[in-house]
């Protein structure tokens, strides 16, 4: 089965040690069905000035030779290093290249060590309509970078509200149940006094979820699923942990009033303060 999301990743590094990392996890992707790879890096004129030319020489001579290195896996491979701003940059050349998905690491060069996501990977899945894998670091107040790609497609988590930007997101959770070990489907209500209400509102998400429960487990996978309460965000990642889940989906937009966000605040939560990689799904409909 081709997995259509991960066939062509862009891959965007600053060149930071947290960002050269993101080869590390190349592996993995091939081994899920990533044919192809744009190796991506954006200069800013404005930083660089005069010497502008001269660094996209020296960094495409750089990702060269990491090209030759992915060449001798297997995989097609492509270099791109344009001059200007990086976020948009990023998600230009991801729709001209016609890439399935961007990842990038949620730490880059020059960030604080203590905050969750970096602006330039914040801006990008804020705007990008095409996926965005936001890799996560362990070790990271201590130099140690230590991604936490390996098996990351083993144990995902997947919050739904049932609204149709979630059913885009579980489209693209099917594809990727073949290859899961188990699959965590979370739906957080809101908090309801009214003992009765609450368990109504329960039941029609429990009886949703196991419908979607026995797709995935005719898919080859194990299901388990969570109704809870409360504030989404914290929800999510706090069943994240407790169940020691290696990925979580999430569309990047709910169910909300406001409907013209690029993204939700529950995603840009989950986004920012998840210990795990996470794979953020646009509503595009």
């Amino acid at each position: 089965m081709i997995i259509v999301l991960l066939k062509k990743v862009l891959l965007a590094t600053d060149f930071s040690e947290p960002a050269r990392r993101l080869i590390q996890c190349l592996p993995e992707l091939k081994r899920m069905g990533m044919e192809e790879v744009v190796l991506f890096h954006a200069i800013s004129v404005m930083k660089a000035q005069a010497s502008a030319l001269e660094l996209k020489q020296y960094n495409e001579e750089e990702l060269e030779k990491e090209k030759i290195k992915l060449e001798e896996q297997g995989l097609k491979v492509s270099v791109k290093v344009p001059l200007g701003f990086a976020p948009q940059e990023i998600i230009e050349t991801a729709k001209e290249e016609e890439v399935s998905l961007i990842l990038m690491g949620s730490h880059g060069g020059g960030m604080i060590k203590s905050i969750f996501l970096g602006s330039t990977t914040f801006d990008v899945i804020r705007m990008s309509e095409i996926p965005v894998l936001v890799e996560k670091y362990k070790n990271v107040k201590s130099d140690d970078y230590r991604l936490a790609c390996d098996l990351k497609f083993d144990k995902i988590l997947f919050p739904t509200d049932f609204s149709p930007c979630s059913r885009i997101g579980y489209g693209r959770l099917k594809e990727l149940a073949p290859k899961a070990q188990q699959i965590h489907l979370v739906s957080v209500l809101e908090a309801i006094s009214n003992q009765s209400v609450w368990e109504e509102a329960k039941e029609r998400s429990e009886q949703e979820m196991m419908l979607m429960k026995k797709e995935l487990e005719a898919l080859g996978t194990e299901a388990q699923t969570h109704v809870t309460q409360g504030t989404p965000s914290r929800q999510i990642l706090e069943i994240a942990d407790r169940e020691k889940v290696s990925l979580i989906l999430i569309s990047r937009r709910g169910q909300g009033k406001i409907k013209d966000l690029l993204l939700g605040s529950t995603a840009e939560a989950v986004a920012r303060q998840s210990k795990q990689p996470v794979l953020l799904v646009p509503c595009i409909i």
